[in-house]
């Protein structure tokens, strides 16, 4: 591609891309336009179909690091920075507008969806399995996020007691319980359950309402209360 033929293209790609949006792009198209800032010579279209073929698809090429870019895609170590940041900003920033709505939407917790798609910031970036309760005061308003344990749901003990202490220690009046599956099944297994009740049980007994459980897997959510596993204490 000549230089003037080169310059032409990647000027109707910035302004595609200013005027109609980053939904008119598909995905190699993105990498295409993000590597003209590094390849200021270079065919970047070529570039962006090699790099994510070989991580097998656009959101493995992210997840990677930069080392294994470097090493995989034979790009400089700037280079491969450069794309590994990408990820990383994003999620940063996904964390961030979910805390700016924790303090300005009074609704958030609500509804099911709502509070799902909040919930399922909490495990962005997790690779191992967690389990958390979400205090809320008597007006559904957030109080705090408490990891209770790390590692496989049913495989580790998550004590109804401790769920309880901290629920009174923070004052909650309800609480969410959450989890997350990396293995992409979002039914809740035989565990899931009988923790659920058994903490149900251990809650109402110091008069604190279990409002939901999630379980969240990459960005999709199951809801205990929205699948009738618990009756609905939501606001209609």
């Amino acid at each position: 591609m000549s230089n003037k033929l080169h310059e032409g293209h990647r000027g109707r790609m910035k302004e595609r891309f200013y005027t109609e949006g980053i939904d008119a792009f598909d995905n190699h198209q993105l990498l295409e336009l993000m590597l003209f800032y590094v390849y200021p010579q270079r065919d970047t279209n070529e570039l962006a179909h090699k790099y994510i073929n070989e991580f097998g698809g656009f959101e493995n090429l992210f997840d990677a690091t930069a080392q294994e870019i470097q090493a995989r895609c034979g790009v400089t170590l700037n280079v491969a920075t450069y794309i590994s940041l990408i990820s990383h900003i994003a999620k940063r920033y996904i964390h961030s507008r979910a805390n700016t709505d924790l303090r300005v939407n009074k609704d958030l917790f609500k509804s099911v969806n709502s509070a799902g798609n909040y919930i399922k910031t909490i495990f962005l970036d997790k690779v191992d399995e967690e389990f958390y309760i979400i205090c809320l005061n008597a007006q559904r308003r957030h109080i705090r996020n408490i990891q209770m344990a790390a590692g496989s749901i049913s495989g580790i003990d998550v004590s109804p007691r401790r769920v309880v202490e901290e629920a009174i220690k923070f004052r909650a009046s309800g609480i969410i319980l959450a989890h997350n599956h990396p293995s992409g099944e979002l039914k809740p297994s035989k565990a899931d359950v009988e923790t659920t009740i058994t903490i149900r049980n251990a809650l109402e007994v110091v008069e604190i309402e279990l409002l939901d459980h999630f379980i969240v897997s990459g960005d999709k959510f199951y809801s205990f209360t929205a699948n009738k596993r618990i009756s609905s204490l939501y606001e209609n």
